[in-house]
């Protein structure tokens, strides 16, 4: 399935434009004659084709832009617009993934379909708590109280992704720093010492002879190891 993007002629002669899912351009039109409109034209929807550049490197949406969804629709489902009109507002404030998927959901809205029938689509978006806390909150009558609720749970699962993350990247620094001194310690440390003891004619033990194999190996290909390890990163 697709999302294409129409326009067409009412029977009383009236443009009217929006979204649908098919599976082609015919099978577009077929719907929308079915519906008693009169298809005028019909494109792909750019933000849905496969291989945009727009999936490419937004392949699902962030979750600063889930909360700030979540939020606004809150709001305005609390200030008593009709939640078809709610989404048709939100709509002008995103682009993207996120607006194509508000599209979508406002099309299957004006087909009778509930809000979270219509995230049920978009499973990388919208998680399983996030689409069945939806559905209670439509089943009861109060979609706007869950979803400050769901604000609140999405806000303090970012604060723990970022205390996990911030935890995680100590002992990589670490690591690092560690990584660099033993580096400068081979390539400027110990080339001078060895050679004070190589001086005095003394005979260097097995072991200082592997740290000066390895000191010798790291000067020598230190760019290749260094490009190594920024790839690697």
């Amino acid at each position: 399935m697709a999302l294409y993007e129409y326009k067409a002629l009412t029977k009383t002669g009236i443009v009217k434009s929006g979204t649908l899912d098919a599976a082609s351009d015919s099978a577009a039109r077929a719907e929308l004659v079915a519906k008693g409109l009169y298809p005028v034209s019909i494109k792909l929807h750019t933000t849905s084709t496969l291989f945009s550049f727009g999936n490419l490197f937004q392949a699902t949406v962030s979750q600063k832009d889930l909360i700030f969804f979540t939020k606004q629709l809150a709001v305005l489902l609390r200030s008593g617009v009709p939640l078809l009109q709610a989404l048709e507002l939100l709509i002008d404030q995103f682009t993207g993934k996120l607006k194509s998927i508000l599209i979508t959901l406002k099309d299957n809205i004006k087909e009778g379909k509930s809000l979270a029938d219509g995230m049920e689509q978009y499973p990388l978006t919208f998680s399983r708590i996030y689409m069945q806390l939806v559905r209670a909150g439509e089943a009861s009558g109060k979609l706007e109280f869950i979803l400050d609720k769901l604000v609140q749970y999405l806000e303090r699962q970012t604060q723990i992704q970022s205390k996990v993350q911030g935890a995680l990247m100590m002992p990589i620094i670490q690591l690092v720093v560690m990584f660099v001194a033993i580096i400068f310690l081979m390539v400027a440390v110990v080339p001078k010492i060895t050679d004070m003891v190589s001086d005095l004619g003394k005979e260097l033990p097995t072991a200082t002879l592997a740290i000066m194999a390895i000191s010798n190996f790291l000067i020598e290909y230190h760019i290749a190891l260094l490009v190594g390890v920024l790839l690697l990163a």
